[in-house]
């Protein structure tokens, strides 16, 4: 059985939905400040804004609510933008200010999984369960099914990342079962799932399982994605690795090649993505007696060290899973 422990592509963040209204409505000031700099990319400015929003937040006296979904919003784009030291210090700010107060555990849970997407992107997968947990158990006393199906995916995506297959197929299964059961569960979330439980599914002998949970997921993204955006990229990576494992070679090739082709477009080369669909693709060649080109491909994947930006995604709001 191939091991794909170490290069999981299932890396969950929640949506931050609830913070772009705040910032719009009171720091309209900010974005022309930063907008005004043309040698910055719109992320760069992005993250600008929001630093800019905190400093006028502090002047208005916004409460801890406020300021902490300013924070946890500055952190993911800090993480979009590859800064992951300064992102795990604005996910502290926000868990500081949401801590203790017991209307703002949900947001306080939410950044918690936010976090563990952080240490799960740069290699520390045991600290990445340990918040997955911490947030799981606070969404489960707050009742939210909603939450609870996707505290179930992020998880499985953990569980997932330690080689803890049957951990991760557990909570991937249950996940599924939950946003089949809820009118408001997005396609990200179905998708988001499904794609963990083509993995978790394979891992413990069951990829039959897998390959229908994968040809789903791709349904649900291309009705509701371009052909060329990062959910199908990942989606034709996912389904590719359940055709290959159920020995559908040819398709699986095929698949394989467009998810690396799309992920290539809009992540930079270095990418964890871009390297995750590589080395699975590198496999699928050592598994097929192409040891040369498998070689080829591993050249390709010693790229420079991490490097978490993207072009023409946004990470936050994706379950699909950057």
């Amino acid at each position: 059985m191939v091991s794909f422990h170490d290069s999981s592509l299932s890396v969950t963040k929640q949506p931050r939905a609830w913070a772009w209204l705040l910032i719009s409505l009171l720091f309209s000031t900010a974005f022309y400040s930063a907008s005004g700099q043309q040698e910055k990319t719109a992320a760069d400015q992005q993250v600008e804004r929001h630093r800019l929003a905190i400093e006028q937040a502090r002047r208005l006296n916004l409460n801890n609510g406020q300021l902490g979904r300013l924070w946890a919003q500055m952190a993911s784009d800090e993480e979009n933008l590859g800064q992951m030291d300064q992102a795990e210090a604005a996910y502290a700010h926000a868990l500081e200010l949401f801590q203790h107060d017991p209307s703002l555990q949900l947001d306080y849970a939410i950044t918690l999984s936010d976090l563990g997407t952080l240490y799960a992107m740069t290699q520390r997968q045991k600290e990445s369960l340990n918040c997955r947990k911490q947030s799981f158990e606070i969404i489960q006393k707050l009742g939210d099914p909603l939450q609870i199906a996707r505290a179930e995916t992020h998880l499985a995506d953990a569980y997932l990342a330690l080689g803890k297959d049957k951990e991760a197929a557990q909570h991937a299964l249950l996940a599924n079962r939950g946003f089949s059961k809820l009118s408001n569960a997005t396609a990200e979330d179905r998708a988001s799932a499904l794609a963990g439980y083509v993995f978790s599914s394979c891992l413990v002998g069951h990829c039959g399982e897998g390959l229908t949970a994968a040809r789903q997921a791709m349904e649900l993204t291309s009705a509701n994605f371009s052909a060329d955006s990062f959910p199908m990229g990942q989606v034709h990576v996912v389904l590719g690795y359940a055709e290959w494992r159920t020995g559908d070679n040819a398709q699986a090739e095929t698949d394989l090649q467009d998810g690396i082709r799309i992920l290539r477009h809009v992540l930079s080369p270095s990418h964890p993505f871009v390297v995750h669909a590589l080395d699975l693709y590198r496999r699928y060649l050592l598994d097929t007696h192409r040891e040369i080109e498998a070689k080829q491909i591993a050249e390709q994947e010693k790229a420079p060290a991490l490097d978490a930006s993207c072009k023409n995604c946004k990470v936050s709001v994706y379950g699909l899973r950057k």
